[in-house]
């Protein structure tokens, strides 16, 4: 019979980009915890799905870019700098995954939520997106 992972393994082919390993994929089987390059891939995959006047107004900033900006501890100027080709200030939308990882020298943490910036509201509003109760 054919892996679960047939469907994923022929979607990866279409990101060549973003190398997923037999290990990355096993991150999506029951009880285990997903990863940040499991995570980029399907955010890689919805954006292909989106209308360009959708990407437009949308960003959704890389688990690994989260990571450097709040493990590392940059300045509020250095962040700034570091996601300007971002252009946050153009988007509508800013979709930020958060990881419960405080340690940058481990490999991941077990969860992960959704903080989601929301321009086109007056004024703009967060709203955090948890399936665990607000544990990020």
């Amino acid at each position: 019979s054919p892996s679960p992972f047939t469907h994923t393994r022929q979607m990866a082919d279409t990101f060549p980009s973003i190398i997923l390993s037999e290990a990355d994929l096993n991150t999506l089987r029951p009880g285990q915890f997903l990863n940040d390059i499991a995570l980029t891939f399907y955010i890689e995959y919805l954006k292909m799905q989106c209308s360009p006047e959708t990407l437009s107004k949308l960003e959704c900033v890389q688990p690994s870019t989260v990571f450097m900006v709040t493990l590392y501890g940059f300045s509020v100027e250095y962040s700034r700098e570091f996601m300007a080709p971002l252009e946050l200030d153009k988007k509508d939308f800013v979709l930020i995954p958060i990881n419960d990882n405080t340690d940058p020298h481990s490999g991941g943490g077990s969860h992960w939520s959704l903080l989601v910036l929301d321009k086109s509201s007056h004024p703009p509003i967060f709203l955090h997106y948890d399936s665990y109760n607000q544990s990020n």
